[in-house]
């Protein structure tokens, strides 16, 4: 089983996908895409962070290669790739470190 996941140093848990197969560079994107407009309508946002940029981390998987390209341009929206070998500066390994003790 592969996770996709979005959290927040203010709200935890922000969105999550499952999925059986891999995730391939589109569905990435998707994901992405799918994050920031789910953001952007949501009533804390508007009413509390207005008019900030939006930040999503990614390290270097594979899926992760092509999303600049592959999400579609907003004005508010920062795509920051981490240095590779580098999770510890990556706020999500976190909760899949806690994730992988619950499940064991």
């Amino acid at each position: 089983m592969q996770i996709q996941c979005a959290v927040s140093c203010a709200f935890g848990v922000v969105a999550y996908r499952t999925h059986r197969d891999s995730i391939k560079m589109d569905m990435s994107a998707a994901f992405v895409e799918a994050l920031y407009t789910e953001i952007k309508e949501a009533d804390v946002y508007k009413n509390a962070f207005a008019h900030k940029k939006i930040v999503v981390v990614f390290d270097n998987a594979p899926a992760h290669s092509q999303t600049e390209v592959l999400v579609p341009a907003h004005d508010d929206p920062v795509l920051l790739r981490l240095g590779p070998y580098s999770p510890m500066c990556n706020p999500i390994e976190n909760c899949f470190s806690a994730l992988k003790v619950h499940i064991k």
